[in-house]
């Protein structure tokens, strides 16, 4: 549940005027961690926005560089013009 909540605080800190007091509360409603571990987690996504998600691109661009590079097997570079 930490995860999924830190995916919504992240998005919601990047696209809207989510305060850290709201962030902090809802955390607070939807997780088990403890105030001051949800302060310190707060704090590093409104200094940073956007973060998890770009993680999650990150994993999702390898993943999809893998697909093409196995889509790709057997394909001869050497005849590209």
């Amino acid at each position: 549940m930490w995860r999924a909540c830190r995916l919504v605080v992240d998005h919601w800190n990047a696209f809207h005027a989510l305060t850290a007091q709201q962030a902090i509360d809802f955390m607070m409603a939807n997780t088990a961690l403890t105030k001051q571990n949800i302060e310190v987690e707060v704090d590093r996504y409104i200094s940073w926005p956007g973060r998890r998600r770009r993680q999650d691109r990150a994993i999702e661009i390898l993943e999809l560089r893998k697909l093409a590079e196995q889509g790709l097997a057997g394909f001869d570079y050497t005849k590209i013009s």
